[in-house]
């Protein structure tokens, strides 16, 4: 037997398909229109406005019954999609870093028993910031690729720290202190979202016939954050671990990517926001 709640999400499936864009917004306007018809004194014709707003917004997904299905939704796509933005921008942040640093680091004008180490710099930040723009390459091969270049940045800048040397020197090791500062930022702000996207879950009550599922979708993320912090806790380790760990961060993200799309996609299809199959954009 169908509940109220799973009748009137059936309704709304069929409903909002129906409805022409903008509906949401002329709803919200008419909200607007009587409430101010109630601020203006006009308290019956103000009221049976909103009386009559209510089905509409409901259906547009303006609003949602607390605890409810529909509620817990919005709640956690909200949270997942927060979390997706917060790392793509992350992303995008260390990657336009990276061309500030790579053009520091041209403007620099070695002395000539400089060059070949100069040359080896830029090969260097030049092979990072290509690693990191290839989509295509799986995120071991990125992450093997970044640490390699990385640790012979951090060598160069090793060799000189602390010593008194020409304005060359001083300058390319201020180029790669900020190369350095970037990197730990980028990898610190990544475990920040990740560890907020944990807490907010966490704290959310889904209705008691979600629970299971809720505490399913839980630990996939515990499942993410547990490889992501053993990769990003690597710092000594070997190629052939470094390679290792980050197998398991990228085959822990397909797990939480496929299980996003999979819970939300079902709870939009169980409340009716869409029908068919539905995935929340993770991309």
């Amino acid at each position: 037997m169908h509940s109220v709640a799973d009748t009137l999400y059936r309704v709304r499936a069929q409903v909002a398909p129906r409805l022409v864009a903008g509906t949401r917004f002329i709803g919200l306007g008419v909200v607007a229109l009587g409430g101010f018809l109630v601020a203006e004194g006009n308290v019956v014709i103000g009221s049976l406005t909103l009386v009559a707003c209510v089905p509409l917004t409901w259906v547009t997904g303006v609003w949602a019954v607390p605890g409810s299905i529909d509620a817990y939704l919005g709640k956690i796509t909200s949270i997942v999609n927060d979390c997706y933005t917060n790392l793509q921008y992350d992303s995008h942040h260390r990657r336009e870093g990276l061309k500030e640093i790579k053009r520091e680091a041209q403007g620099l004008i070695p002395p000539q028993d400089r060059l070949e180490m100069h040359q080896a710099v830029l090969a260097d930040i030049g092979q990072i910031e290509v690693v990191l723009s290839d989509s295509t390459a799986s995120f071991a091969d990125r992450a093997v690729g970044v640490v390699e270049s990385s640790r012979a940045l951090r060598q160069i800048g090793a060799d000189f720290d602390g010593r008194p040397t020409e304005a060359y020197i001083k300058a390319l090791t201020e180029v790669l202190e900020r190369y350095r500062r970037l990197s730990d930022s980028s990898k610190g702000k990544n475990q920040q979202s990740l560890h907020r996207l944990q807490g907010r879950v966490s704290k959310l009550r889904p209705p008691k016939s979600l629970s299971k599922r809720h505490s399913q979708y839980l630990e996939v993320i515990n499942g993410y954050i547990s490889a992501m912090n053993a990769y990003c806790a690597m710092n000594e380790a070997t190629e052939a671990e470094i390679r290792v760990a980050a197998v398991n961060v990228e085959s822990a993200y397909a797990k939480l990517d496929a299980k996003s799309r999979e819970y939300i996609g079902e709870l939009r299809l169980r409340t009716g926001h869409v029908r068919g199959t539905a995935t929340v954009d993770t991309a």
